[in-house]
């Protein structure tokens, strides 16, 4: 950098140098074309170009070298960033497809499973209902035995108490009978020794 900063400074020292010489000169003809002022700038121009040509191409080779590497790089980015958008879309649109098939597949699983769920739910109604059915018959032929055998009991009872009443009279009866045909008997033996 410092060798260019020299070569710089030269350049403007002979440019001003190359100013100095025309004034010093004077125009003598207005209408002239001042040539030898014109190849003098145009000498100095060609030199300070040349000088900043060799001044700056190393930093200006490396600024595009830079700005290159850099374009690059986030060209290099802005390509990885697209692909990975376009698989993001891709994959959206992918789960977007498969939860629209899903959804009606969803939808006929369900109605499948109420369905099922149904006939399930009615067939154990209907069977728990026949259980009842077939428990409370059960219940109400037991009943009625137990019914039954109280009113056999009653009866077996009831008929033992009139047994035993018409006995303790036909006993009575049979004893009175007894007892008269005995007396008779007694009497006729009775009058039979005497």
């Amino acid at each position: 950098m410092k060798k260019a900063s020299i070569i710089f400074l030269i350049l403007v020292g002979i440019q001003i140098c190359a100013f100095g010489s025309e004034s010093a000169h004077g125009a003598h003809n207005e209408n002239a074309i001042p040539t030898e002022t014109i190849m003098y700038q145009a000498i100095n121009l060609g030199i300070l170009l040349i000088g900043l040509f060799f001044a700056v191409r190393k930093s200006v080779v490396a600024l595009f070298k830079d700005r290159y590497a850099n374009y690059n790089d986030q060209a290099a980015k802005t390509e990885a960033a697209t692909k990975l958008a376009e698989e993001a879309l891709s994959d959206i649109k992918n789960r977007i497809n498969q939860l629209q098939t899903s959804e009606s597949t969803a939808i006929n699983n369900a109605q499948a499973d109420a369905l099922a769920l149904k006939n399930k739910m009615i067939q154990e109604t209907q069977h728990q209902a026949e259980k009842l059915k077939a428990d409370t018959k059960l219940i109400v032929a037991a009943e009625l035995n137990n019914a039954k055998d109280e009113i056999r009991k009653e009866i077996i009872n009831a008929s033992i108490e009139i047994a035993k009443g018409n006995i303790k009279n036909s006993a009575a009866a049979i004893t009175k009978k007894s007892e008269q045909g005995f007396l008779s008997d007694l009497a006729k033996t009775k009058q039979v020794s005497l």
